[in-house]
Protein backbone atom coordinates (compact mmCIF):
# COMPACT_ATOMS: atom_id res chain seq x y z
CA UNK A 1 0.00 0.00 0.00
CA UNK A 2 1.39 3.60 -1.09
CA UNK A 3 1.86 6.07 1.75
CA UNK A 4 2.95 9.75 1.21
CA UNK A 5 2.51 11.98 -1.54
CA UNK A 6 5.82 11.31 -3.26
CA UNK A 7 7.41 8.41 -4.99
CA UNK A 8 11.21 8.00 -5.01
CA UNK A 9 13.07 5.81 -7.37
CA UNK A 10 17.16 5.39 -5.71
CA UNK A 11 19.08 4.09 -8.46
CA UNK A 12 22.58 2.80 -6.70
CA UNK A 13 25.76 1.55 -8.40
CA UNK A 14 29.61 1.98 -8.24
CA UNK A 15 30.16 2.84 -11.56
CA UNK A 16 28.88 6.38 -11.79
CA UNK A 17 28.24 6.74 -15.54
CA UNK A 18 26.76 3.54 -15.85
CA UNK A 19 24.80 4.32 -12.76
CA UNK A 20 23.88 8.08 -14.30
CA UNK A 21 23.18 6.61 -17.70
CA UNK A 22 20.39 4.09 -16.17
CA UNK A 23 18.93 6.78 -13.84
CA UNK A 24 18.04 9.42 -16.92
CA UNK A 25 16.82 6.39 -18.89
CA UNK A 26 14.37 5.87 -16.19
CA UNK A 27 13.23 9.19 -15.17
CA UNK A 28 12.61 9.91 -18.72
CA UNK A 29 10.38 6.84 -19.07
CA UNK A 30 8.43 8.04 -16.04
CA UNK A 31 8.41 11.84 -16.83
CA UNK A 32 9.78 12.01 -13.29
CA UNK A 33 12.60 14.73 -11.88
CA UNK A 34 16.46 13.74 -11.72
CA UNK A 35 18.57 14.23 -8.81
CA UNK A 36 21.54 13.37 -8.09
CA UNK A 37 22.43 12.61 -4.36
CA UNK A 38 25.18 12.17 -2.45
CA UNK A 39 25.39 11.36 1.05
CA UNK A 40 28.53 10.70 3.92
CA UNK A 41 29.97 14.31 3.10
CA UNK A 42 29.82 15.26 6.80
CA UNK A 43 25.95 15.19 7.25
CA UNK A 44 23.94 11.81 8.08
CA UNK A 45 21.62 10.36 5.65
CA UNK A 46 18.22 10.75 7.27
CA UNK A 47 18.91 14.74 7.17
CA UNK A 48 20.30 14.94 3.57
CA UNK A 49 17.18 12.65 2.22
CA UNK A 50 14.27 14.57 4.29
CA UNK A 51 16.03 17.70 2.72
CA UNK A 52 15.50 16.75 -0.99
CA UNK A 53 12.30 14.77 0.26
CA UNK A 54 10.76 18.45 1.59
CA UNK A 55 12.71 20.41 -1.71
CA UNK A 56 10.55 18.42 -3.97
CA UNK A 57 7.39 18.27 -2.49
CA UNK A 58 7.79 22.44 -2.09
CA UNK A 59 8.49 21.99 -5.72
CA UNK A 60 5.27 20.23 -6.76
CA UNK A 61 7.56 17.19 -7.86
CA UNK A 62 5.37 13.89 -7.24
CA UNK A 63 7.78 11.48 -9.20
CA UNK A 64 11.35 11.46 -8.62
CA UNK A 65 14.66 9.24 -9.53
CA UNK A 66 17.55 9.54 -7.32
CA UNK A 67 20.95 9.06 -8.89
CA UNK A 68 22.70 7.77 -5.42
CA UNK A 69 26.56 8.25 -5.32
CA UNK A 70 28.76 5.10 -5.18
CA UNK A 71 28.90 5.95 -1.16
CA UNK A 72 25.31 4.81 -0.45
CA UNK A 73 24.58 1.57 1.79
CA UNK A 74 21.59 0.30 0.46
CA UNK A 75 20.15 -0.35 3.85
CA UNK A 76 21.18 3.00 4.83
CA UNK A 77 18.52 4.12 1.89
CA UNK A 78 15.87 2.08 2.56
CA UNK A 79 16.15 3.15 6.03
CA UNK A 80 16.22 6.79 6.07
CA UNK A 81 12.86 6.75 3.68
CA UNK A 82 11.46 4.30 5.99
CA UNK A 83 11.33 7.61 8.64
CA UNK A 84 9.76 9.87 5.83
CA UNK A 85 5.89 9.39 5.85
CA UNK A 86 5.35 11.76 3.02
CA UNK A 87 7.80 9.97 0.67
CA UNK A 88 7.68 6.31 -0.86
CA UNK A 89 9.84 3.90 -2.39
CA UNK A 90 8.44 2.55 -5.26
CA UNK A 91 11.52 0.30 -6.56
CA UNK A 92 15.37 0.42 -5.17
CA UNK A 93 16.89 0.07 -8.59
CA UNK A 94 20.90 -1.44 -8.84
CA UNK A 95 22.82 -1.02 -11.93
CA UNK A 96 25.84 -3.81 -11.74
CA UNK A 97 28.73 -3.88 -14.88
CA UNK A 98 29.00 -7.85 -14.86
CA UNK A 99 32.86 -7.38 -15.07
CA UNK A 100 33.01 -4.42 -12.90
CA UNK A 101 30.92 -5.87 -10.28
CA UNK A 102 33.55 -9.04 -9.98
CA UNK A 103 36.09 -7.01 -9.33
CA UNK A 104 35.13 -5.06 -6.37
CA UNK A 105 33.82 -7.96 -5.28
CA UNK A 106 37.46 -10.15 -4.97
CA UNK A 107 39.04 -6.83 -4.28
CA UNK A 108 40.18 -4.44 -1.17
CA UNK A 109 39.46 -1.44 -3.03
CA UNK A 110 37.84 1.44 -0.81
CA UNK A 111 34.94 4.78 -0.69
CA UNK A 112 35.82 7.51 1.54
CA UNK A 113 33.21 8.84 3.53
CA UNK A 114 33.10 11.73 5.83
CA UNK A 115 31.39 11.13 9.17
CA UNK A 116 27.96 13.08 10.32
CA UNK A 117 29.12 15.43 12.52
CA UNK A 118 32.08 16.23 9.51
CA UNK A 119 34.78 15.58 11.45
CA UNK A 120 37.03 12.86 10.21
CA UNK A 121 36.75 10.25 7.20
CA UNK A 122 36.31 6.54 7.16
CA UNK A 123 36.85 3.85 5.21
CA UNK A 124 33.47 1.83 3.34
CA UNK A 125 34.91 -1.02 1.24
CA UNK A 126 33.56 -1.41 -2.51
CA UNK A 127 32.79 -4.80 -1.51
CA UNK A 128 30.95 -4.15 1.23
CA UNK A 129 28.65 -1.48 -0.56
CA UNK A 130 27.83 -3.55 -4.05
CA UNK A 131 26.72 -6.45 -1.85
CA UNK A 132 24.23 -4.45 -0.03
CA UNK A 133 22.71 -3.56 -3.50
CA UNK A 134 22.82 -7.25 -4.63
CA UNK A 135 21.33 -8.20 -1.42
CA UNK A 136 18.42 -5.47 -0.98
CA UNK A 137 17.55 -3.83 -4.88
CA UNK A 138 14.00 -4.89 -5.30
CA UNK A 139 15.30 -4.75 -9.38
CA UNK A 140 18.78 -5.51 -10.33
CA UNK A 141 20.03 -4.25 -13.96
CA UNK A 142 22.62 -6.39 -14.97
CA UNK A 143 25.21 -5.59 -17.85
CA UNK A 144 27.50 -7.71 -19.10
CA UNK A 145 30.27 -5.67 -21.31
CA UNK A 146 33.00 -7.24 -22.86
CA UNK A 147 33.94 -10.36 -20.92
CA UNK A 148 37.47 -10.42 -19.86
CA UNK A 149 39.11 -14.32 -20.39
CA UNK A 150 41.34 -13.35 -16.51
CA UNK A 151 37.58 -13.28 -14.47
CA UNK A 152 37.35 -16.47 -12.36
CA UNK A 153 33.67 -16.63 -13.32
CA UNK A 154 31.72 -16.81 -16.01
CA UNK A 155 28.56 -13.84 -16.90
CA UNK A 156 26.10 -16.45 -16.06
CA UNK A 157 27.44 -17.94 -12.62
CA UNK A 158 27.73 -14.18 -11.87
CA UNK A 159 23.94 -13.70 -12.74
CA UNK A 160 23.00 -16.74 -10.62
CA UNK A 161 25.51 -16.06 -7.49
CA UNK A 162 23.49 -12.38 -7.50
CA UNK A 163 20.04 -13.91 -7.83
CA UNK A 164 21.23 -16.06 -5.05
CA UNK A 165 22.50 -13.59 -2.90
CA UNK A 166 18.70 -11.64 -3.24
CA UNK A 167 16.34 -14.02 -4.34
CA UNK A 168 13.77 -11.40 -3.99
CA UNK A 169 14.73 -9.05 -7.23
CA UNK A 170 13.76 -8.67 -10.29
CA UNK A 171 16.71 -9.08 -12.42
CA UNK A 172 17.07 -7.86 -15.92
CA UNK A 173 19.56 -8.19 -17.81
CA UNK A 174 20.24 -5.06 -20.28
CA UNK A 175 22.35 -3.64 -22.88
CA UNK A 176 23.35 0.21 -23.37
CA UNK A 177 21.29 0.43 -26.88
CA UNK A 178 17.99 -1.70 -24.90
CA UNK A 179 15.13 0.49 -23.62
CA UNK A 180 14.56 -0.55 -19.71
CA UNK A 181 12.11 -2.68 -19.02
CA UNK A 182 9.44 -1.67 -16.74
CA UNK A 183 10.37 -2.12 -12.76
CA UNK A 184 8.55 -4.07 -10.61
CA UNK A 185 6.69 -2.33 -7.88
CA UNK A 186 8.19 -3.39 -4.69
CA UNK A 187 4.98 -3.69 -2.50
CA UNK A 188 7.07 -4.62 1.01
CA UNK A 189 10.51 -2.78 0.99
CA UNK A 190 11.70 -2.83 4.63
CA UNK A 191 11.33 -6.92 4.73
CA UNK A 192 13.62 -7.22 1.84
CA UNK A 193 15.69 -10.32 2.61
CA UNK A 194 19.35 -11.30 1.58
CA UNK A 195 19.87 -14.82 0.50
CA UNK A 196 22.07 -15.63 3.30
CA UNK A 197 19.13 -14.91 6.00
CA UNK A 198 16.75 -16.85 4.36
CA UNK A 199 18.46 -19.51 4.55
CA UNK A 200 18.93 -19.22 8.27
CA UNK A 201 15.34 -18.91 8.90
CA UNK A 202 14.17 -21.21 6.30
CA UNK A 203 16.51 -24.12 8.38
CA UNK A 204 14.60 -27.20 9.52
CA UNK A 205 14.67 -27.29 13.08
CA UNK A 206 17.68 -29.39 14.71
CA UNK A 207 19.60 -28.87 11.52
CA UNK A 208 23.20 -29.21 12.98
CA UNK A 209 25.68 -30.21 9.86
CA UNK A 210 25.61 -28.19 7.14
CA UNK A 211 22.58 -27.64 4.66
CA UNK A 212 20.31 -30.53 5.49
CA UNK A 213 23.23 -32.69 4.05
CA UNK A 214 26.72 -32.66 3.85
CA UNK A 215 28.09 -31.17 1.32
CA UNK A 216 25.56 -28.21 0.81
CA UNK A 217 23.42 -27.34 -1.83
CA UNK A 218 24.56 -26.62 -5.41
CA UNK A 219 21.77 -24.09 -7.82
CA UNK A 220 20.53 -25.56 -10.54
CA UNK A 221 22.45 -25.00 -13.15
CA UNK A 222 25.19 -23.19 -12.05
CA UNK A 223 28.30 -23.67 -10.08
CA UNK A 224 27.00 -22.05 -7.03
CA UNK A 225 27.07 -23.44 -3.87
CA UNK A 226 25.07 -22.78 -0.54
CA UNK A 227 26.81 -24.48 2.81
CA UNK A 228 24.68 -23.33 6.17
CA UNK A 229 27.17 -24.03 9.18
CA UNK A 230 25.00 -24.60 11.86
CA UNK A 231 26.78 -25.61 15.71
CA UNK A 232 25.76 -25.56 19.24
CA UNK A 233 29.60 -25.26 20.27
CA UNK A 234 31.23 -21.41 20.17
CA UNK A 235 34.60 -20.59 18.43
CA UNK A 236 38.31 -20.30 20.11
CA UNK A 237 39.19 -16.70 19.18
CA UNK A 238 42.84 -17.78 18.41
CA UNK A 239 42.27 -20.55 15.55
CA UNK A 240 39.22 -18.37 14.57
CA UNK A 241 41.77 -15.73 13.87
CA UNK A 242 44.23 -17.96 11.92
CA UNK A 243 41.51 -19.30 9.80
CA UNK A 244 40.03 -16.00 8.80
CA UNK A 245 43.65 -14.68 7.85
CA UNK A 246 44.74 -17.39 6.59
CA UNK A 247 41.78 -19.42 4.70
CA UNK A 248 39.49 -16.32 2.65
CA UNK A 249 39.75 -18.17 -0.39
CA UNK A 250 37.46 -20.91 -0.04
CA UNK A 251 35.64 -19.63 -3.43
CA UNK A 252 36.93 -17.40 -6.02
CA UNK A 253 33.41 -15.09 -5.27
CA UNK A 254 32.16 -15.69 -2.27
CA UNK A 255 29.68 -14.23 0.55
CA UNK A 256 29.49 -15.21 4.08
CA UNK A 257 27.08 -14.12 6.45
CA UNK A 258 25.72 -14.87 9.89
CA UNK A 259 25.78 -15.26 13.63
CA UNK A 260 28.43 -16.62 15.55
CA UNK A 261 29.40 -16.83 18.91
CA UNK A 262 33.75 -16.68 19.58
CA UNK A 263 33.99 -18.86 23.51
CA UNK A 264 36.30 -15.62 25.17
CA UNK A 265 33.16 -13.60 25.12
CA UNK A 266 29.75 -16.39 25.77
CA UNK A 267 27.36 -13.45 26.22
CA UNK A 268 27.89 -11.59 23.25
CA UNK A 269 26.32 -12.41 19.58
CA UNK A 270 28.93 -11.70 16.69
CA UNK A 271 27.64 -10.96 13.35
CA UNK A 272 30.00 -12.65 10.47
CA UNK A 273 30.16 -10.51 7.32
CA UNK A 274 32.46 -11.40 4.49
CA UNK A 275 32.29 -10.74 0.78
CA UNK A 276 35.62 -12.34 -0.64
CA UNK A 277 38.83 -10.84 1.26
CA UNK A 278 36.69 -8.50 3.00
CA UNK A 279 36.08 -9.62 6.45
CA UNK A 280 34.57 -8.18 9.70
CA UNK A 281 33.40 -10.10 12.36
CA UNK A 282 31.58 -7.37 14.87
CA UNK A 283 29.38 -7.68 18.05
CA UNK A 284 25.75 -7.67 17.05
CA UNK A 285 23.62 -8.65 20.68
CA UNK A 286 24.38 -8.68 23.94
CA UNK A 287 22.63 -12.17 26.29
CA UNK A 288 21.33 -11.30 29.47
CA UNK A 289 24.42 -12.98 30.84
CA UNK A 290 26.88 -10.89 28.96
CA UNK A 291 29.43 -10.27 31.48
CA UNK A 292 30.93 -12.01 34.80
CA UNK A 293 28.68 -10.38 37.27
CA UNK A 294 25.44 -11.80 35.48
CA UNK A 295 26.78 -15.32 34.72
CA UNK A 296 27.64 -15.76 38.64
CA UNK A 297 23.97 -14.17 40.04
CA UNK A 298 22.59 -16.86 37.50
CA UNK A 299 25.12 -19.69 38.85
CA UNK A 300 26.31 -20.43 35.96
CA UNK A 301 29.25 -23.20 36.32
CA UNK A 302 31.65 -25.27 33.82
CA UNK A 303 30.87 -28.44 32.40
CA UNK A 304 33.86 -30.05 34.26
CA UNK A 305 32.58 -28.14 37.56
CA UNK A 306 29.32 -30.13 37.56
CA UNK A 307 31.06 -33.49 36.18
CA UNK A 308 33.02 -33.53 39.84
CA UNK A 309 31.89 -34.54 43.41
CA UNK A 310 29.72 -37.36 45.44
CA UNK A 311 27.27 -37.42 42.66
CA UNK A 312 29.37 -37.23 39.39
CA UNK A 313 28.27 -39.99 37.59
CA UNK A 314 24.26 -39.47 37.75
CA UNK A 315 25.08 -35.48 37.58
CA UNK A 316 26.62 -36.12 34.34
CA UNK A 317 24.58 -38.79 32.99
CA UNK A 318 22.03 -36.13 33.36
CA UNK A 319 23.31 -33.39 31.84
CA UNK A 320 24.24 -35.64 28.38
CA UNK A 321 20.63 -37.06 28.43
CA UNK A 322 19.31 -33.15 29.41
CA UNK A 323 21.80 -32.39 25.97
CA UNK A 324 20.57 -35.45 23.63
CA UNK A 325 24.60 -35.19 22.34
CA UNK A 326 26.96 -36.87 23.87
CA UNK A 327 29.31 -34.33 25.24
CA UNK A 328 27.66 -31.51 26.25
CA UNK A 329 26.47 -28.72 23.68
CA UNK A 330 24.68 -26.09 25.79
CA UNK A 331 26.79 -23.77 27.75
CA UNK A 332 24.50 -22.93 30.43
CA UNK A 333 24.19 -25.76 32.99
CA UNK A 334 22.03 -25.86 36.14
CA UNK A 335 20.45 -22.00 35.71
CA UNK A 336 17.35 -23.67 35.26
CA UNK A 337 15.25 -23.40 31.75
CA UNK A 338 16.41 -21.89 28.95
CA UNK A 339 14.95 -18.92 27.85
CA UNK A 340 13.22 -18.56 24.71
CA UNK A 341 16.22 -17.10 22.57
CA UNK A 342 16.75 -19.29 19.47
CA UNK A 343 19.66 -21.51 18.58
CA UNK A 344 21.60 -19.10 16.82
CA UNK A 345 22.64 -17.13 20.21
CA UNK A 346 24.20 -20.55 21.52
CA UNK A 347 26.43 -21.42 19.10
CA UNK A 348 27.20 -20.66 15.39
CA UNK A 349 24.35 -19.89 12.08
CA UNK A 350 26.22 -19.25 9.15
CA UNK A 351 25.77 -19.52 5.62
CA UNK A 352 28.65 -19.66 2.95
CA UNK A 353 27.36 -18.98 -0.90
CA UNK A 354 30.11 -19.13 -3.80
CA UNK A 355 31.50 -20.14 -7.19
CA UNK A 356 32.95 -23.53 -7.08
CA UNK A 357 32.44 -23.33 -3.18
CA UNK A 358 34.93 -25.56 -1.50
CA UNK A 359 31.90 -26.84 1.58
CA UNK A 360 34.08 -29.84 2.52
CA UNK A 361 37.28 -27.55 3.28
CA UNK A 362 35.19 -24.75 4.61
CA UNK A 363 33.65 -27.34 7.17
CA UNK A 364 36.66 -29.41 7.91
CA UNK A 365 38.36 -25.60 8.90
CA UNK A 366 35.56 -24.50 11.05
CA UNK A 367 34.63 -27.45 12.56
CA UNK A 368 38.78 -27.11 13.23
CA UNK A 369 38.54 -23.61 15.08
CA UNK A 370 35.39 -24.88 17.82
CA UNK A 371 35.82 -26.05 20.97
CA UNK A 372 37.32 -29.64 21.73
CA UNK A 373 36.09 -31.54 23.89
CA UNK A 374 38.48 -30.48 26.91
CA UNK A 375 38.16 -26.90 25.97
CA UNK A 376 34.46 -27.01 26.11
CA UNK A 377 34.35 -29.16 29.83
CA UNK A 378 36.69 -25.97 31.58
CA UNK A 379 33.76 -23.96 30.95
CA UNK A 380 33.13 -20.17 30.56
CA UNK A 381 35.59 -18.89 33.45
CA UNK A 382 38.52 -20.53 31.65
CA UNK A 383 37.11 -19.31 27.90
CA UNK A 384 36.91 -15.61 29.17
CA UNK A 385 41.07 -16.02 29.57
CA UNK A 386 41.59 -16.75 26.14
CA UNK A 387 43.72 -14.15 23.71
CA UNK A 388 41.35 -12.38 21.97
CA UNK A 389 41.52 -10.16 19.10
CA UNK A 390 38.68 -9.41 17.27
CA UNK A 391 36.97 -5.84 18.14
CA UNK A 392 35.45 -5.07 21.39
Amino acid sequence: MKVGELEIIPVLGMEPSLRAMVARRIAAERDAELVPVHLGEGRSSDDVLREVVDGLLVGGVRHAVLDMGEEALTTEVIGAFAQLPQAYVSAVVAVVDSNDAIHDLTGEDYVVRMHDDGVGTFQVPRAVLLTSQLEYATTLILRHSRWKRSQPVGAADFALFARTLGPGAQILTWTDEERIPALRSADDIPRSTPGWLRVVNEAPNGSTTGYWRRGGIRVPGSRVRILHYRRERPFHPSRLLQCLEEGADWAPLLRVAGFTRIASRPGVLSLWEQTGVTISVDPYEADWWADRQSAAEYGIVSGQGLATGSDVTQRYADLLEYMEYGVAERWRVGIGPLPDIGDAVLGQDIVAIGVDLDVDRLERELDACLLTDEEFLDGVWVWMMYEDAFPE
